[in-house]
């Protein structure tokens, strides 16, 4: 999978998470890849995020200034073989701020999945389930995702005495890719496997519906389990926000 396919995995996936309290959307302007809020007539939009790929830090401010969007985050996703200290100080000289930065991971599900049988993982395909998930993460699926067939969302938990202490969705975005989703596991029982039985369980999963490409964004301390998982980095992330008082 190329990295640019793997971006609208990204895109489409965390757009459907932001569906859930209201109508989203992921689409091309111009050069630019956005994502916003779709058609919203009361209450406040919320940020749009903006990704570039691609682009020089010149070209990419050309494109937003044409676009003028109201409030933005802007994410400057690039190979692994550009210099991410550049991309960082020329969009600093453009009046933008580093928030933070990820790694874009891709998994050929061709390749083995190592089962992990020492917790009680299961896909959430009951209303019992879905409430005892909702108590503890608020909204992690919709009412018409909650069965045991293919779906588009897919959340898989893992219990403990029935109570969830870990869980991760699975989102389709596209026939053969799927996003990573809200991987978490709760503080007393992170570092004991709780994660790679939760991955094993949906990748698995995954595959038996036919999805070849599973895509994710990882943190500095997630980075290290995703590779052991059968993970590769494809990118980086660098989210920025324009700071105020030099963007106009």
């Amino acid at each position: 999978m190329t990295l640019e396919r793997a971006i609208d995995v990204f895109g489409e996936g965390f757009g459907y998470t932001r569906t859930f309290t209201h109508p989203f959307e992921y689409l091309r302007v111009g050069k630019l890849r956005v994502m916003r809020d779709l058609g919203r007539t009361r209450g406040a939009e919320r940020v749009q995020e903006i990704l570039v790929y691609g682009l020089s830090a010149d070209e990419a401010i050309d494109e937003i200034r044409r676009y003028s969007p109201a409030k933005f985050f802007l994410c400057a996703i690039h190979d692994l073989d550009v210099d991410e200290v550049r991309i960082k100080e020329d969009f600093k000289s453009h009046g933008f701020r580093l928030h933070g930065r990820e790694q874009m991971f891709v998994r050929d599900l061709n390749e083995p999945i190592e089962p992990c049988h020492q917790w009680n993982v299961r896909r959430v395909a009951s209303w019992v389930d879905a409430e005892a998930i909702r108590k503890v993460a608020r909204r992690q699926i919709l009412d018409e995702d909650i069965h045991d067939g293919d779906a588009k969302l897919r959340l898989y938990v893992c219990f403990e005495d029935d109570v969830p202490i870990g869980w991760v969705r699975s989102i389709r975005t596209h026939f053969d890719s799927t996003w990573v989703s809200n991987l978490h596991v709760v503080e007393p029982y992170r570092r004991q496997g709780v994660a790679s039985a939760l991955m094993a369980t949906m990748l698995g999963e995954d595959r038996r519906y036919g999805v070849q490409w599973s895509v994710l964004l990882a943190s500095a301390s997630g980075a290290k389990l995703y590779p052991r998982l059968g993970y590769r980095q494809i990118g980086l992330l660098q989210m920025f926000s324009p700071i105020k008082s030099r963007w106009t």
